[in-house]
């Protein structure tokens, strides 16, 4: 009986029966939002004013008190002294330090101030058999976690630096960087958007590799329900493909003809963005990004639109719609006018990192349990975004 009557007591309070489900929506929001936030972090807004000029040339640095010898000792994925990982020298026009040597010889490797090892190359068996005094030893990797063998914990306290696009790491080489032109043009303005009017409500999509990490391929095939999708390349059904050695021919050819064009990375991954968003910065698309790092640190914020905003296929279909409204596509493009890219060398970062760092010399006693948890990836899988970790 007193418990009937407490029960009815609460019912009377309506507020409070009004305030409950509320409460649950704040906490499922608030949930959302902090997993979002945690999984892929904004860090800020894009400033064009603050972006670097692209073709200023780097002010070399005052001081540069020793000569630096670095010795490759691994092949580039089992090629030799491929131009990615060679022994050519810094480029002067983008590096700050320029007092660094490289080499492919591995009879130079006991005078040789760093040793670079690149991840997917490199194994335990096959190590330098002595380690001079105070010589630094790095890793280095470029591909997304579930594209990297799993290191084991035999690798703790083997490396001082690990050399990758991730923002934790020691020296960190992003794929690029967007910078600005030195004067921008009224003509470059006003061409933006030209010809919007034949451009069909359609996406275009280049790829190669059909089955990635992420399940893009799964995610496209449901998308296509609901917007036309061309794709180029070796996953083309309809076998439409471009010449391996000009990528740019190929964009040159079909991005005008589109409205969107979809950026998907082979992995959705913590800070993991590659060509992909550069090569399209020069046409008139607006580019759909599959999502992993925070796109708005790079373009305007309403310049693009990102896949993993919205919880499927369907509902990203119904935000593109809008953009069947030329005036909205035209203004959406304007907002990223004027931005470029440019590369990042990692042996500018390198010879930098050696330059600045002294006589540090201790070695990375968790390296293993680092790239563990800095491999923090989203599939498309069952009909959402999940998050995986692929190691």
């Amino acid at each position: 009986m007193r418990i009937t009557m407490l029960v009815k007591s609460f019912l009377a309070q309506r507020w409070l029966v009004r305030l409950i489900p509320a409460a649950f929506l704040g906490l499922f929001v608030f949930s959302f939002v902090f997993t979002y936030m945690n999984v892929i972090p904004r860090r800020g807004s894009f400033s064009f004013d603050a972006l670097p000029i692209c073709d200023a040339q780097v002010e070399p640095a005052v001081v540069q008190q020793a000569n630096y010898s670095i010795v490759l000792w691994t092949s580039y994925f089992n090629l030799q002294n491929h131009p990615a990982f060679d022994d050519s020298p810094v480029d002067p026009k983008l590096c700050a330090y320029t007092n660094c040597a490289f080499s492919v010889d591995r009879d130079e490797v006991d005078a040789a101030d760093a040793v670079v090892f690149h991840q997917a190359d490199m194994s335990l068996s096959d190590l330098p058999p002595t380690r001079r005094f105070r010589q630094r030893w790095i890793m280095y990797n470029q591909e997304s976690p579930p594209n990297s063998f799993t290191l084991s914990p035999a690798y703790n306290g083997i490396f001082n630096w690990s050399m990758t696009y991730s923002r934790t790491d020691d020296i960190v080489v992003p794929y690029f960087e967007t910078c600005r032109p030195a004067n921008l043009s009224d003509s470059a303005i006003n061409e933006i958007g030209a010809g919007t009017e034949e451009k069909a409500w359609a996406a275009v999509w280049f790829v190669s590799n059909c089955r990635g990490p992420s399940n893009r391929m799964a995610y496209v095939e449901e998308l296509q329900n609901y917007i036309t999708i061309d794709i180029i390349g070796a996953c083309s059904p309809r076998n439409i493909q471009c010449a391996k050695d000009n990528h740019k021919a190929c964009l040159d050819t079909f991005l005008p003809r589109y409205r969107f064009v979809l950026a998907f990375e082979n992995s959705i991954c913590n800070d993991y963005v590659t060509e992909k968003l550069r090569n399209v910065l020069p046409y008139d698309v607006i580019p759909i990004f599959w999502g992993g790092v925070d796109y708005g640190e790079f373009l305007p914020r309403e310049s693009f639109v990102v896949a993993t905003d919205y919880p499927n296929p369907r509902d990203l279909a119904r935000a593109l719609y809008r953009f069947r409204n030329n005036d909205l596509f035209r203004r959406t493009l304007s907002y990223r006018r004027g931005v470029q890219a440019r590369g990042v060398s990692w042996k500018c970062r390198l010879c930098e990192k050696l330059n600045k760092s002294g006589n540090q010399t201790s070695v990375k006693r968790r390296l293993y349990q680092t790239s563990h948890r800095n491999g923090r990836c989203k599939v498309w899988r069952r009909g959402h975004f999940q998050e995986h970790f692929p190691h």
